[in-house]
């Protein structure tokens, strides 16, 4: 399923119509049509120094 997603996603990026996705929803089936052309995406995080870090105040240890 992945290989034909990426596929997808790179022929959306030079053509104009947008991506048609089936999708199951318990025993119904749904036929989705996605515009979208901007390919494979990566999104990421990034510190923003600006505010405190409450991630790692989050993940630290519990003090007994």
């Amino acid at each position: 399923m992945r290989v034909a997603r990426a596929a997808a996603l790179l022929a959306a990026t030079h053509r104009t119509d947008p991506i048609a996705v089936t999708v199951e929803h318990g025993d119904e089936l749904h036929a989705l049509q996605i515009d979208y052309h901007d390919g494979d995406r990566h999104p990421h995080l990034e510190r923003d120094l600006t505010h405190p870090d409450l991630l790692q105040a989050i993940l630290a240890p519990r003090k007994p």
